[in-house]
């Protein structure tokens, strides 16, 4: 500062021969070049700034957890496992198929189930007891390994804390139905996800069993079990309706999970059966829908000609029914006797969001559900 008067001294006798308005701009300048020296030298000096994504090692900068970053997830299917934790009583696991299909590394956390209601339909004779969900939601944490990596698929085994306590006279056990989608949390982020395809297994495995799925020792060959395409419902409906498809294709099959269907009637030309659910059946392959009735599907010429080229007429030149779902022949349009797919009472626990932490001692409360969804036969 002092140095700068100094300055300013030898400056008055040089400036005194110019005119008025230089003097005043020569100070000006100084006047602000003197506060920038002040500004420079008494401003504390600060780091500079490194963001969060710069502070990372390479290789767990791929890993995505930022809220900000959007992911993308498909929950290709979901396999049911009933594991016999004590003498009767069951408890549901699942092994979640999940596809990566952005360029970022996702670790899974958890898996949870964000629907309202689920059924346990029966495949074979057994004595429900009674259902327990010691949680206010039906969730678990990923066992093992959790890492996810960029554009490919892998399994996740999730143990879920519903158990249920039955004897099952033969197998298979009965399926569980979900109905409702699932929360995937990938680090701090939630996605809401439904399964593309469900699959029950044909039979109940031990704890040992348990454990060693997704080992390399499993006795459990995940591609056996058959799957099931998801319906174009996420919501359970207690209204279920007939829908006779066909296929051209002779040696066409169709499952769809938590739908029932008859017997099929096969020929050259193609394949004929009746489906029974909450809404249309989802349909590939080459499957389309003909009617919801026998009589619906007769009164039309085109769709009568396509149904007697694989089931034909009898002898005596009436048309025949191929199928009917028991205590549904009204509504099928079935006035003889034909073929009869026989229903169990699937067992429906509504109310799932609306459970409280008092509840969770209780066994949960359902209600049974006659339909002819599942392939029990009496």
């Amino acid at each position: 500062m002092k140095a700068l008067l100094e300055f300013l001294k030898t400056l008055i006798p040089f400036l005194a021969a110019y005119p008025w308005w230089i003097k005043w701009m020569v100070g000006i300048w100084i006047l602000f070049s003197a506060v920038l020296v002040i500004c420079l030298v008494f401003t504390p000096k600060t780091s500079k700034s490194v963001t969060a994504t710069q502070e990372l090692p390479q290789d767990l900068n791929k890993i995505s957890g930022d809220s900000r970053e959007s992911i993308d997830l498909s929950l290709n299917s979901i396999r049911i496992y009933l594991i016999e934790v004590a003498k009767n009583m069951y408890q549901v696991g699942v092994v979640c198929e999940i596809a990566n299909l952005d360029q970022s590394a996702h670790l899974v956390k958890d898996i949870n189930f964000n629907g309202d209601a689920y059924d346990i339909a029966p495949r074979a004779p057994f004595h429900f007891r009674k259902a327990l969900l010691q949680e206010d939601i039906i969730k678990g944490q990923i066992i093992g390994d959790n890492f996810l990596a960029p554009n490919k698929n892998k399994f996740f085994k999730v143990m879920l804390p519903l158990k249920i306590e039955m004897v099952i006279d033969y197998q298979p056990p009965p399926e569980i139905i979900f109905w409702g989608g699932w929360d995937i949390r990938i680090e701090n982020q939630l996605i809401s996800l439904l399964s593309n395809f469900y699959g029950n297994y044909d039979k109940t495995i031990t704890i040992k069993t348990w454990e060693n799925v997704l080992k390399s020792v499993s006795d459990i060959n995940l591609e056996e079990i058959s799957l099931k395409i998801t319906p174009n419902v996420c919501e359970f409906i207690d209204k279920y309706y007939n829908f006779m498809l066909f296929n051209p294709d002779r040696t066409a099959k169709i499952d769809v999970y938590g739908f029932d269907k008859t017997i099929a009637a096969r020929s050259d030309n193609g394949v004929l059966v009746f489906l029974r659910g909450p809404c249309e059946p989802p349909l590939t392959g080459g499957w389309i829908i003909l009617g919801r009735s026998y009589p619906e599907v007769w009164a039309n010429p085109k769709r009568l000609a396509i149904y007697t080229s694989v089931y034909p007429p009898g002898k005596d030149g009436n048309l025949k029914a191929f199928g009917v779902f028991a205590g549904c022949s009204e509504e099928m349009g079935v006035a003889g006797s034909a073929p009869t797919t026989r229903g169990g009472d699937i067992l429906r626990f509504k109310g799932l969001r609306e459970r409280s932490v008092s509840d969770l001692t209780s066994p949960l409360q359902f209600t049974n559900f006659r339909s002819t969804i599942a392939t029990y036969v009496k």
